[in-house]
């Protein structure tokens, strides 16, 4: 949806303007809103997440993480990061028993947009068959 202005035209009447192009504010999105309905149901118990818990600076590094604490074995796992704007980029990894893994975004994603667009990023993280094992996320610029 585009933001528009109210503004009175010269004869005082108010008329809708759109906004400029890019200066949209952010979505008023948190991390439990896109992350809603992404969840495994049940949630595996000794899977845990990481990913910044303050907001990034526009054009920054995020850290994602992820752990199964009671997992005994190597397996592979899949990031996915969708940007506000839908964009979204994939990333292979493996866990390595109960040791956390991490990644980089957008600098571990060949192909990733990055941080410089303001707003929610969602973190899917799934298992080699594409099981849903947990969704975190973080955000760009202010609070949502």
């Amino acid at each position: 949806a585009t933001a528009a202005l109210l503004l009175p035209d010269a004869g005082g009447d108010p008329r809708l303007v759109p906004a400029p192009v890019g200066e949209e504010p952010p979505a008023d999105v948190s991390v439990d809103d896109v992350c809603r309905g992404q969840r495994p149901a049940p949630a595996p118990p000794d899977v845990q997440t990481s990913a910044p818990r303050t907001p990034v600076a526009p054009g920054d590094e995020a850290e994602l993480g992820l752990r199964d604490r009671s997992g005994p074995v190597a397996r592979a796992v899949v990031a996915e990061v969708t940007a506000p704007d839908g964009a979204r980029a994939l990333r292979d990894a493996r866990l390595d028993g109960p040791a956390w893994t991490y990644l980089d975004f957008p600098s571990d994603f060949p192909g990733a947009e990055g941080t410089d667009r303001p707003g929610t990023y969602r973190v899917r993280w799934r298992n080699g068959g594409g099981a849903a094992l947990a969704c975190d996320g973080f955000v760009v610029g202010g609070h949502p």
